[in-house]
């Protein structure tokens, strides 16, 4: 009797489609088989469980799986396959805080990576496009929130409470000395502190201490010598004395104030 024996080398190998989580607190992975080398049919194992035809698993977190192969012939290829999930995307606007009115509130480098589209609420937030960094000037309690995607579709979002102060303060000369020395040369009603909270002066009159109005001016920008008083009256100087003003004020949040008082005039 003759027995004729083939001695069938073990070429068994594969190539793998693998596809990890796309986002930290997604399971969309999936591991693919894309082409056996050896002959089948093939028995196909995942985690000792059977994997039928296309040899595809998906839905899948980060972990390692086990792939178990083998051939008509009996030859196997033991493998494991590691899925990996990115850094989570995160979102971080910072811990709420308390700010005062007419200050600005500077939001940027809040992401930990890249967006692709930035969504902020309450929706009239201004800012340029793509939002990555905004500038409110405050008039009122906020609650900002922001959802953001990152440029692999990964989704995020933070919130933050602002609470305003509402500090409606006000600088208002007691002495002016209109001498062209660009030092206290007009008399008007200032922001304090660079914090801009008032919107505009609805009037400014002064008065002489027998309460003759000489000057009257209204809608004027605050601080500035545009619409202030320089000691004059209808264009002529008037004496050094005590002179009594009225001023309306309108601040940023809407509301409005008078303020009123005396002022000395130094030539």
């Amino acid at each position: 009797v003759t027995l004729n024996l083939n001695m069938v080398e073990n070429d068994l190998s594969t190539m793998f489609q693998v596809e990890d989580p796309s986002c930290s607190y997604l399971s969309d992975g999936s591991v693919e088989i894309e082409s056996l080398t050896s002959q089948g049919p093939y028995d196909v194992q995942v985690d000792f469980m059977p994997l039928n035809r296309p040899w595809k698993i998906s839905e899948l977190d980060s972990g390692k799986y086990k792939f178990l192969i083998i051939d008509k012939y009996g030859c196997a290829l033991d493998t494991n396959i590691s899925l990996v999930k990115p850094p989570p995307y995160i979102v971080d606007l910072g811990p709420d805080r308390t700010l005062s009115l007419g200050q600005t509130l500077a939001l940027n480098n809040f992401v930990s990576e890249p967006a692709a589209e930035y969504l902020w609420t309450p929706e009239n937030i201004d800012c340029e496009p793509p939002c990555d960094e905004v500038s409110i000037l405050l008039t009122e309690d906020l609650n900002i929130i922001l959802e953001a995607t990152s440029i692999n579709n990964c989704f995020a979002e933070d919130q933050v409470q602002i609470t305003v102060e509402e500090e409606l303060v006000v600088f208002i000369p007691n002495v002016i000395t209109p001498n062209n020395d660009n030092k206290n040369d007009y008399f008007t009603v200032f922001t304090k502190d660079g914090i801009e909270v008032i919107d505009v002066i609805r009037e400014l009159s002064i008065y002489t201490r027998d309460g003759i109005k000489i000057f009257e001016n209204q809608l004027i920008p605050p601080g500035v010598e545009e619409g202030a008083w320089n000691g004059n009256e209808r264009g002529s100087l008037v004496p050094s004395g005590v002179y009594y003003y009225f001023s309306c004020v309108t601040f940023i949040n809407g509301k409005t104030h008078n303020y009123t008082g005396y002022v000395s005039l130094l030539r």
